[in-house]
C-alpha cells in the first residue's frame, strides 16, 4: 500500500513537472513568436520609412526639374527679346543717321545738277565743296573724326595700313610721306575706336 502511494506521488511529480517544463517551452515559443513579430513591425516599420524618404527625394528632383524647365524657357524668352531690343536699337541708329545724311545728298544731287547747267569750274567746286563741309559737320556731330596722320612722322601701325612702300634714302626707314585714303575714329563713352585705318605710303632704305 505505501509502494503504491509512493507511485502515485511519483507520477503525479513527474506529470507537474512535465506540465511545468511544456509552460516553460510554450513560454519561450510566446517570447520567441513576440520577438519576430516585434522584429517585422520593426523592418515593415523601416521599409516604410525608406519609401516615404524615396517618395520625397522623387518628388524634390520633380520639382526641381521643373523649376529648371521654367528657368530655360525665362532665359530664352529673355534672349528673344534682347534680341529683338538689339534690332529695334541698330534700326533706329541707322534711321537716325540716314536722316541726318540725306542733306548731304540732297547737296551732292545739287552740285552735280549745277555742274550738268554751267559751265564756271568755279560754281561746280563751290557746290561741292559745301556738300563736303556739310558731311565733315555731320561725321563731326557724330563724334567721328579723321586720324591723324603727320607727313615726315613715323608709321603709325595702331591707325595707319601701309599700302605702298617707296625707297629712298631721303627718311629714316617706316617714315609716313604720303596720305593715301583718310582714316577715321570714333570717340565713345567707352573710349575710341578706330572706324577705318588711313591708308599711307611710307619709306624703305634702299638695298
Amino acid at each position: 500500500m505505501t509502494d503504491e502511494n509512493n507511485l502515485d506521488h511519483l507520477d503525479l511529480k513527474e506529470t507537474s513537472d512535465l506540465e511545468q517544463a511544456n509552460e516553460e517551452t510554450n513560454k519561450e515559443e510566446t517570447v520567441e513568436q513576440i520577438n519576430e513579430e516585434q522584429i517585422g513591425d520593426k523592418e515593415t516599420a523601416k521599409k516604410v520609412e525608406l519609401e516615404q524618404e524615396l517618395a520625397a527625394k522623387a518628388k524634390e528632383l520633380e520639382e526641381l526639374n521643373n523649376r529648371y524647365i521654367r528657368l530655360q524657357a525665362d532665359f530664352d524668352n529673355y534672349r528673344k527679346r534682347t534680341l529683338l531690343e538689339k534690332e529695334g536699337l541698330v534700326d533706329m541708329v541707322s534711321e537716325y543717321f540716314i536722316k541726318d545724311f540725306l542733306p548731304v545728298v540732297d547737296d551732292f544731287e545739287r552740285a552735280v545738277d549745277s555742274a550738268k547747267s554751267t559751265k564756271s569750274v568755279d560754281a561746280i567746286i563751290s557746290g561741292l565743296d559745301m556738300a563736303l563741309n556739310k558731311f565733315q559737320r555731320l561725321l563731326t556731330k557724330k563724334n567721328v573724326f579723321p586720324v591723324t596722320v603727320e607727313i615726315g612722322k613715323e608709321f603709325d601701325p595702331e591707325c595707319q595700313e601701309a599700302i605702298m612702300i617707296e625707297e629712298t634714302d631721303e627718311y629714316p626707314e617706316n617714315t609716313v610721306i604720303e596720305e593715301l585714303q583718310k582714316g577715321y575714329i570714333m570717340k565713345t563713352k567707352f573710349g575710341t575706336k578706330l572706324i577705318r585705318p588711313a591708308f599711307v605710303k611710307i619709306t624703305k632704305l634702299p638695298g
